[in-house]
């Protein structure tokens, strides 16, 4: 199978496509898929309300206390 070589947009192209979702209010998905680009899952960063907490073990020590998960 043949891969096709990376496309390359221009600044002023990447600002248009850009102006389609954020001021048209497009559809990320339907402005890929318009200029053949892979829409790949959106993430956003953690806030403090969302930070992970460390996993815990239960005490196999007979300390009582509980020390976290390596």
């Amino acid at each position: 199978m043949r891969h096709q070589s990376r496309r390359k947009f221009s600044d002023e192209e990447k600002a248009a496509i850009l102006r389609q979702h954020l001021v048209d209010k497009k559809a990320v998905s339907d402005v890929c898929d318009a200029h053949g680009i892979l829409s790949l899952p959106q993430t956003r960063p953690l806030d403090s309300k969302q930070t992970p907490i460390p996993n815990r073990r239960p005490d196999h020590h007979g300390t009582g206390e509980r020390g976290l998960q390596a």
